[in-house]
């Protein structure tokens, strides 16, 4: 009944570490400050491994036992190449006399990253904390009259070192080998191939500077179809490659439909492109008759690992009164001339009388 209980409460505390984990980073995901890059990256990570004991002092059997282990991962974008691990593992052990043990084991620690390339990590770690370990069946004596202390606490250490190669911005998988020491019982080789899911890959990292914008003119409103009316870049923070990078330009007030300004087959993972931003206004920008900031929205389409993303950003250019015009060319001039004018046209009509009356020069 002893042994029952036992194994009824650690599985109790198993889901209880669970749930508390899950919890924890689902509660700091990045993006709940106001900068999303500023806050604290975290990745939760499931690994089933398997544990090879190397020397024991509880009569324990050099064979493998299963083990698995459910943890977080903080990494503080200010200090990349160091993280802070914790998490909880499970550890199933045989022993000689017809049962198994069980050590579970809540532990914390420092960490090391070191990015061979976006999608490729190698870590180093540190983990101390302590074990409670039980029989999963009692130790009984030839009157089956079971042992006493057959469970108990104890600390443990572990180090090791692995890689990490990721599938999606979110998902990647892991291996990993590392020494564990459970002090004054056992210590083994631990082996672990397992999945990590980094909750900052569900948040975009895609970031659109700022629109430099140029005021516009309302009599020169066609000019700015190949004319640019402002720039902005886009860096690319994801560990993917950006590819088919569409950047539109678009106000509802005069312009019939977004204005595609560039197409970029490809942008690696933290490179940066800049471009310039182009309008294709209708004729209703000639009704602006006061200066006036018009609501504006650079849209930005690409796909990352396959799948169509788009995101927008809104801000405002300064639109001059129909009549402003600055006079740096005389050129200029012809935009308050429509030259199907009937003035225009008499003008062009004896112009062409005369130069046929006087013949070529």
């Amino acid at each position: 009944m002893l042994r029952r209980t036992v194994g009824g409460y650690s599985f109790l505390l198993f889901f209880l570490m669970c749930f508390s984990v899950v919890s924890f980073g689902q509660e700091l995901t990045p993006g709940a400050g106001k900068n999303k890059n500023e806050g604290a990256i975290f990745s939760l990570n499931l690994v089933p491994s398997a544990e090879f004991p190397i020397e024991t002092g509880k009569d324990l059997l050099g064979v493998i036992g299963p083990s698995g282990s459910l943890g977080v991962q903080v990494i503080f974008p200010k200090v990349p190449l160091f993280a802070i691990n914790g998490g909880f593992s499970y550890t199933f052990l045989p022993v000689r006399a017809e049962t198994s043990l069980s050590l579970l084991t809540l532990s914390a620690g420092p960490g090391l990253n070191f990015e061979i390339a976006p999608r490729f990590i190698i870590s180093a770690f540190g983990l101390a904390g302590g074990f409670f370990g039980f029989f999963n069946e009692p130790l009984v004596n030839a009157e089956s009259i079971p042992y006493e202390n057959q469970q108990g606490f104890g600390m443990s250490l572990e180090a090791g070192a692995g890689f990490t190669f990721y599938l999606t911005p979110y998902l990647s998988i892991g291996l990993q080998g590392s020494y564990v020491n459970y002090l004054g019982f056992s210590q083994g080789i631990r082996a672990s191939l397992g999945t990590g899911f980094h909750l900052r890959g569900l948040s975009r990292k895609v970031e659109l500077s700022k629109p430099q914008f140029q005021p516009v003119f309302p009599a020169y409103f066609k000019y700015y179809d190949t004319r640019k009316v402002g720039g902005a870049s886009i860096t690319n923070q994801e560990r993917f490659p950006l590819t088919e990078v569409s950047v539109s330009f678009m106000t509802s007030r005069f312009m019939d439909a977004p204005r595609i300004c560039v197409s970029i087959p490809v942008i690696q993972p933290g490179a940066s492109a800049s471009f310039d931003l182009y309008a294709l206004f209708n004729e209703s920008v000639l009704g602006n008759k006061e200066d006036a900031n018009l609501s504006v929205s650079v849209l930005v389409d690409y796909k990352l690992n396959g799948r169509k993303r788009s995101f927008s950003i809104n801000d405002s250019l300064r639109v001059w009164n129909r009549n402003a015009v600055t006079w740096d060319d005389d050129r200029k001039a012809a935009c308050f001339v429509n030259p199907r004018a009937p003035e225009v046209l008499e003008v062009s009509k004896n112009m062409a009388g005369i130069v046929r009356k006087e013949g070529p020069a």
